[in-house]
């Protein structure tokens, strides 16, 4: 089954690069565009054993199944899938560009490797017990990879960016602390990825984009957040304990949204390749700054700095 899944994964992406090497008449490009599949291969191809090897190996194996975890983490997951699935798609576009495919083509064909990438991922998760493949992950992933495809063919830029924010959660209650670690980990790495208690999601929109003979400077974004809090467990804080069950309802799981302001790292002035690549990499993350707040328990806030 999971070499199955692979080739076709394989097959998709050759599908989608195959036809540029005729388009192309740069050797250099060539080069470029020979280098770009090639480590693009090569890391689709690693990330998958790795992910078959490490994770989808400890669990039990089944026909392919759907699941609906619409419900789930309160959609702090899907905000998860459309983040990946949008830079994904801004670094294949980008590696097509540099290797000269033509801005238009690189934005089509770039947001279909990324989804071909995730996609790759549900299929996976479609043949597990313990999971299955999630109608609402897909369309997360479409929505994030459509986000950066239409941008670049109606501007040949990013106005609208969806970044990431995170930060660390501890708790007194030794029960929650506990079920906190056995759900999203102990280690740093693991906590940044899984937490989602920890996570914001964030549209971050440049303002210069939009009013182009303002004195706005061309970095300065302003910025929607969302985050939840006080989740362990998918749908209710409700868990099998080493005594039973544990029914954690005192916790009210709320929804929280933030305004701030962001910056563009791509929209700072560069001229060194290597800080240029450095500053769109930031991009995947929102600016620690100052934030307006507001959910149903603590009502509007104003947060002095905000991660």
């Amino acid at each position: 089954m999971y070499l199955r899944v692979l080739i076709f994964g394989f097959f998709l992406l050759w599908s989608c690069l195959k036809g540029f090497a005729s388009e192309i008449d740069s050797s250099l490009y060539k080069k470029r565009l020979n280098l770009v599949a090639g480590s693009g291969m090569l890391v689709y191809g690693g990330t998958m054993f790795m992910l078959n090897e490490l994770w989808y190996k400890q669990f039990e194996r089944t026909s392919f199944h759907w699941f609906d975890d619409s419900k789930g983490w309160m959609q702090i997951d899907k905000w998860g899938h459309i983040h990946s699935a949008y830079f994904e798609s801004i670094w294949s576009i980008e590696s097509l560009k540099w290797a000269g495919v033509p801005a238009k083509k690189a934005a089509v064909y770039g947001a279909g490797v990324a989804f071909t990438y995730q996609s790759t991922i549900e299929l996976l998760d479609g043949f597990s017990a313990k999971w299955g493949a999630s109608y609402t992950d897909i369309m997360a992933n479409a929505l994030g990879c459509l986000t950066a495809m239409s941008q670049e063919l109606k501007w040949g830029n990013q106005a609208l960016i969806v970044k990431y924010s995170f930060h660390p959660k501890k708790y007194d209650d030794k029960q929650l602390q506990e079920r906190s670690e056995s759900l999203f980990g102990t280690q740093w790495n693991e906590v940044f990825l899984k937490d989602y208690n920890g996570q914001t999601y964030w549209v971050s929109l440049n303002l210069k984009q939009f009013y182009k003979n303002s004195k706005v400077p061309e970095w300065l974004n302003i910025a929607y957040g969302y985050s939840a809090e006080n989740m362990f467990g998918g749908e209710e804080n409700k868990w099998r304990g080493s005594e039973g069950m544990v029914y954690r309802y005192d916790m009210p799981r709320y929804r929280q949204h933030f305004l701030s302001l962001d910056v563009d790292f791509s929209k700072i002035p560069c001229q060194k390749k290597g800080l240029k690549t450095l500053l769109v990499f930031l991009n995947t993350f929102k600016m620690p700054f100052s934030s307006l707040a507001y959910d149903r328990i603590n009502g509007l806030q104003f947060l002095p700095i905000y991660f």
